[in-house]
C-alpha cells in the first residue's frame, strides 16, 4: 500500500490544540477561564447591586417638574432634561400616588441656566452681520475668522436663531462695526504693501477707540 503523496512530499501532521474550558460562570452567565493566578474583579464574578436612589414621596417645595423647566428654558421636556443633566442641576426623585417615579428639579439653577442660554432671534440685527456676510466682505476664509475671534480682534454674539421652517440653531454674528473698521484696515495695509501682525492692529484698535494721539498707530512700513 502507497503512502499518500502531499505537496513537496511532506506528511501533513495534525496537531491538536490545547483548549482550556471556560469553566467559570460569570455575572450574566458569562464564562470565564478558570485557571490558577487568574484574578477577575468582583463585579464580574459577583453582581453589584444597583444603587437606590432616595425616593421621595411629596414635591419639595424648591423642584419643578421637566414640564415646567422645558416651559422656563423655551424647549422641550427632552431637550431641557439633556440640558440640565449637562448643567448639574440639582434634581430629586419623586413617587407621587398613582404616578410613576419621576425627577424633579431645582427651580432656582433652572432659572439660572434659562438666564445664562443665549438669544434667541429670528432675523439678523441690524448693527450686526452673519459669519459667512462678515468672511465674504473680509475676503477671508472661516478659519482665519476663527483666528480674528481668538486673537480678539473682532467679538461675536452667539444667538439661537430660529430659522424660517422653525428649527432652532446657534449662530454667531459679527458687529459691523467692527468689521468694517478690519476691512479698511486691511485695505490701507494692502496699499502700503506690507504685513502688521495681529497684536499691533489690536494697539491700534484700543488707541483709537481710546482716543490716542498719532504715535499709538501702528508702525507702517513699505
Amino acid at each position: 500500500m502507497m503512502r499518500p503523496r502531499y505537496r513537496n512530499d511532506t506528511v501533513r501532521i495534525m496537531v491538536r490544540r490545547n483548549i482550556v474550558r471556560r469553566s467559570l460562570i460569570g455575572v450574566g452567565g458569562v464564562r470565564l477561564f478558570d485557571v490558577p493566578g487568574l484574578v477577575y474583579p468582583p463585579e464580574m464574578l459577583v453582581e453589584q447591586p444597583a444603587p437606590q436612589d432616595d425616593m421621595l414621596t411629596e414635591v419639595p417645595p424648591w423642584a419643578i417638574s421637566i414640564e415646567h423647566a422645558a416651559a422656563i428654558l423655551h424647549c422641550c421636556p427632552s431637550s431641557a432634561r439633556i440640558l440640565l443633566n449637562k448643567a448639574d442641576v440639582e434634581k430629586c426623585k419623586v413617587k407621587l400616588p398613582k404616578m410613576n417615579p419621576a425627577y424633579y428639579w431645582r427651580k432656582s439653577q433652572v432659572e439660572a441656566v434659562a438666564a445664562a442660554r443665549p438669544k434667541e432671534l429670528s432675523a439678523v440685527p441690524d448693527a450686526y452681520m452673519s459669519a459667512t456676510d462678515a468672511a465674504r466682505y473680509l475676503n477671508v476664509a472661516r478659519s482665519t475668522l476663527n483666528r480674528y475671534l481668538q486673537h480678539g480682534v473682532l467679538a461675536s454674539l452667539l444667538v439661537r436663531f430660529r430659522t424660517p421652517a422653525g428649527s432652532l440653531c446657534l449662530k454667531q454674528f459679527f458687529l459691523r462695526d467692527d468689521v468694517e473698521k478690519l476691512h479698511n484696515y486691511r485695505i490701507a495695509l494692502r496699499h502700503r504693501q506690507c504685513h502688521v501682525p495681529i497684536n499691533e492692529y489690536l494697539r491700534f484698535k484700543q488707541a483709537s477707540q481710546g482716543g490716542a494721539s498719532e504715535q499709538a498707530k501702528p508702525n507702517l512700513r513699505a
